[in-house]
This record gives structure tokens, C-alpha cells and sequence, in this order.
């Protein structure tokens, strides 16, 4: 389950991303299931679970007001 959280701690009612990369599949699950990945696009702090149903934490603080 994916949750998106505002900074008052709500829900975000509403989320939606789209993107065409020509990379291997492989490459892409990469970049969205783990730490490394994620912290080599999005932010540079976060926190990600490695098993399955575990969740995946993105932090963005002052840097990204």
C-alpha cells in the first residue's frame, strides 16, 4: 500500500505520475524499490524497507520547501 502523506500529516487525496524512459525494465524497479535508487533522483534521504509489504519512507526537509 502506497500512502502520500502532506505535512500536517493528512492524506494526499490524489497522486499521479507518468513517465517514458527508454532504460531497461530492470533499471526502473531499481530506481523505485530501493534506497540507492531512490536517493540518486528524488531525495537524499529516505528510508526503504527490503521486504515484501515493508514500506518505503521519502524524506524531503528543508531542502525541498
Amino acid at each position: 500500500m502506497l500512502t502520500y502523506q502532506t505535512n500536517s500529516g493528512e492524506p494526499v487525496k490524489s497522486f499521479k505520475c507518468e513517465f517514458l524512459l527508454a532504460v531497461p525494465a530492470s533499471l526502473i524497479y531499481e530506481a523505485l524499490t530501493t534506497q540507492h535508487g531512490i536517493e540518486s533522483w528524488w531525495t537524499t534521504s529516505s528510508a526503504v524497507g527490503t521486504s515484501v509489504g515493508e514500506h518505503i519512507t521519502i524524506h524531503f526537509g528543508d531542502t525541498y520547501k
